[in-house]
């Protein structure tokens, strides 16, 4: 980060020869801004593990971004201006290393290792990820021994302002947006301090970034999450204990459905003949309502009955008539039975429904406190909320989470333990 600054510093400076001749310029305002405290996160609280992705300054070519100051006076001598056009990536292990130690100093369960020089092991781990752009940047050094060339011991004041976004990698998409600002007004001049000024200001941005609530309820839960919605008593068809699920593939597909809500899509399936279905509740989002696809070409509406936020899982209501519903299995499988995933996979989305791929029970598998069936039955965006069979035709899971830094790594939710979350009778 020194090294980082302290040359591209020296990129920003435009000096006039008139100015080096003597003179003076008009100051460049920065403004100054109030660090807010970080809302308290308890020790015991739920946290979802977090991850910085980077940050990207946008600024245009010949923005003026500060003033340089030289002598004991602080006289104001050249102006800064921005000499690089459209994006300057800025992520480094500085930065990286500042925000993680913000999160952690406010009990977050930071994940990622910033000096990883390959593959970086927790990565995976993260289930949000943080990216910030820098949308306006002012820094002023002060140089005190600047005359006699001397441009190392330094001070300067510098303020960023920040737009965070921080995506999902289960519902695949960015979930919050915020804008936060953050400044310093260093005092006194230290060896290469100037450096250092855009780094303290991004920190005091992070730290106004853990005093906005909205950014706390996303990655904090207080206590279990609960079920949101109404509990339904639902007669499930009983599990099928033979059968050759390749005869019965074309009647399963028909109980397989995609999903429509707000500008995305996923998949969903029917659980029993009076028009119920299971999804994700990642697919439905907040909606009330959703659009429900058949592969028949039958298009319904649906009302989202209740969801479970923590397991993500959602119930549905249909009011179409002659469905076919899928058994259920509510016993775990064992490691090793060949499984069936069926959905609606991305990015080709609709043109692509009703999918089938074939694999194992590759294990089980407990992430953050959640239990998961593991297996190899290929999954991608889209197939969140379809059913994953045992070659019984029977419902054991609902596909997920998918790794994508590996393949063959597909995570489905235990159907006793979506059942149960939703508080189904």
């Amino acid at each position: 980060m020194k090294h980082h600054f302290q040359h591209a510093l020296w990129l920003f400076i435009l000096v006039p020869a008139a100015l080096l001749l003597g003179g003076c310029t008009t100051p460049t305002p920065i403004k100054q801004v109030t660090t807010a405290k970080p809302i308290e996160v308890q020790k015991l609280d739920k946290k979802r593990p977090i991850m910085f992705a980077k940050i990207v300054v946008k600024a245009k070519r010949g923005d003026e971004i500060g003033t340089v100051y030289e002598g004991l006076l602080d006289v104001p001598k050249t102006k800064l201006y921005w000499r690089k056009g459209g994006y300057l990536n800025f992520s480094d292990e500085d930065l990286n290393q500042r925000f993680r130690e913000a999160l952690e100093a406010a009990n977050y369960e930071v994940v990622g290792d910033p000096s990883a020089l390959f593959d970086d092991a927790s990565a995976w781990k993260a289930e949000l990820l943080v990216a910030g752009v820098v949308t306006d940047l002012k820094v002023s050094p002060h140089y005190p021994a600047g005359g006699l060339g001397d441009f190392r011991d330094s001070r300067a004041t510098a303020y960023l302002k920040v737009e965070w976004q921080v995506y999902s990698r289960l519902s695949r998409q960015v979930v919050l947006k915020l804008v936060t600002e953050g400044s310093v007004d260093q005092k006194k001049s230290t060896r290469n301090g100037a450096d250092e000024a855009l780094g303290d200001a991004f920190s005091n941005a992070i730290e106004n970034l853990l005093a906005e609530k909205q950014f706390y309820d996303l990655v904090v839960s207080s206590g279990e999450p609960k079920m949101e919605g109404r509990s339904v008593s639902i007669h499930f068809k009983d599990p099928e204990r033979s059968g050759v699920i390749l005869e019965k593939m074309p009647d399963i597909q028909t109980s397989v459905a995609t999903i429509f809500a707000g500008d995305g899509l996923g998949s969903g399936f029917v659980i029993s003949e009076d028009g119920y279905l299971l999804s994700n509740q990642h697919v439905v989002g907040d909606s009330r309502y959703v659009r429900i696809k058949f592969s028949t070409g039958v298009e319904v509406n649906g009302e989202v009955v209740s969801i479970h936020r923590g397991r993500d899982i959602a119930l549905l209501k249909c009011g179409a008539q002659g469905l076919k519903c899928l058994p259920v299995r509510r016993e775990i499988p064992k490691t090793g039975e060949e499984v069936y995933a069926i959905g609606t996979p991305g990015p080709a989305g609709q043109r692509l429904n009703e999918t089938v791929t074939k694999g194992i029970v590759s294990g089980y598998r407990n992430l953050n406190g959640i239990n998961y069936i593991q297996s190899d039955a290929a999954i991608n965006p889209g197939n969140s909320g379809g059913p994953l069979l045992d070659k019984n035709v029977n419902v054991i899971g609902v596909s997920v989470l998918k790794r994508f830094d590996a393949e063959g790594l597909g995570f489905f939710i235990p159907i006793d333990e979506a059942i149960h979350s939703l508080q189904i009778q």
